[in-house]
């Protein structure tokens, strides 16, 4: 037994007996927890240094924050946030708490046209685009020397993770352990979901993250006014993401960019963790592309947790904080 299978036993094991952190019970709350609540998380202790890093010849440019654990980190894990996010979410903050006060480094990720880089952007990501976590990772290391990469993609940030990994796009990196908290793997799934009526507020919660991000963004008036035309999520990819991206159709994009087909192609020792109740993503759309129980990527479906949830009773930080530890730690062992 490798010391991966021990970590994904003792993982499903804690995360399958749980229960749910009174009141926050079901799905919705374990998703909204956070945004209603807006704990704050002391960083302090750990004062970060900013990185500005290039993303492509068009000139578009993003920030990242790293953070020194001490003399001699474990490794460096890299922390990549989901749509509408930016380095600064609060989730983002409990990970890097969490694996900071573990002794690894930790570098907060700001995709392109993330809101904290709004002004240093030109365009729009999509959640395939590989090339551009490359190049945060190339920009990393002109910036702080080669090392050892421990990436955690969160929602959308995790599906761009699982994509890079199977496809290659990391390859030439030292990246001995990966995980993804709530990834869209199956982006058409996950489109149909936020359409369904009893969503109606989150849809309208990530159409308003998705038309801010062209609005705010040095993109032509004409893709801006497709942007503010669409009234859906889908509506938007297949007017802007799909087109502007050079899918066509936003069925075209969905399935191109979908992780869970290549999950089988990654090498290395990657999480997939999901929660069964997540309100925005089918746990079901996992279940076509599990892995055989010997492949290197895990998948762990937690039966409670909501969506980037996972308030746990007996955890003061979100039960995926404690899993990443876990799993990072396995790669030294």
């Amino acid at each position: 037994m490798t010391a991966f299978d021990a970590a994904y036993i003792a993982l499903k094991t804690d995360l399958e007996t749980r229960k749910e952190r009174f009141p926050w019970l079901g799905g919705d709350l374990q998703t909204l927890r956070n945004t209603l609540l807006r704990p704050s998380i002391d960083l302090s202790a750990w004062p970060s240094e900013k990185l500005e890093i290039t993303l492509d010849d068009a000139g578009d440019r993003t920030w990242a924050f790293h953070h020194r654990a001490g003399a001699q980190p474990r490794a460096t894990a890299t922390i990549i946030h989901g749509l509408g996010g930016d380095a600064s979410g609060i989730g983002i903050a409990y990970l890097t708490s969490a694996l900071l006060a573990d002794g690894f480094d930790v570098v907060r990720v700001n995709l392109r046209a993330a809101p904290m880089v709004y002004q240093l952007a030109n365009s729009i990501g999509h959640a395939g685009k590989t090339e551009d976590l490359r190049a945060i990772l190339s920009g990393l290391e002109d910036a702080l020397g080669k090392r050892a990469w421990l990436p955690i993609g969160i929602s959308l940030g995790g599906n761009l993770l699982l994509k890079a990994l199977g496809d290659g796009a990391l390859d030439g990196f030292n990246v001995p352990a990966a995980m993804s908290v709530c990834a869209p793997i199956d982006m058409k799934a996950a489109s149909d979901r936020i359409l369904a009526p009893r969503n109606t507020i989150y849809a309208r919660y990530l159409l308003n993250d998705l038309q801010n991000n062209v609005l705010n963004v040095g993109m032509e008036t004409a893709w801006k006014d497709k942007a503010r035309a669409a009234k859906t999520v889908y509506e938007f990819d297949d007017a802007v993401t799909g087109p502007f991206h050079g899918f066509g159709t936003a069925d075209r994009y969905y399935a191109d960019v979908s992780a869970g087909p290549v999950l089988k192609q990654i090498e290395v020792p990657t999480l997939v963790l999901h929660a069964a109740d997540d309100p925005w993503i089918p746990a079901g759309s996992y279940e076509a592309y599990r892995p055989d129980t010997d492949h290197r990527v895990k998948m762990l479906i937690a039966p409670k947790g909501g969506h980037v949830g996972f308030h746990m009773g007996g955890h003061a930080e979100p039960a995926y904080c404690a899993a990443a530890k876990r799993w990072f730690k396995a790669a030294a062992s």
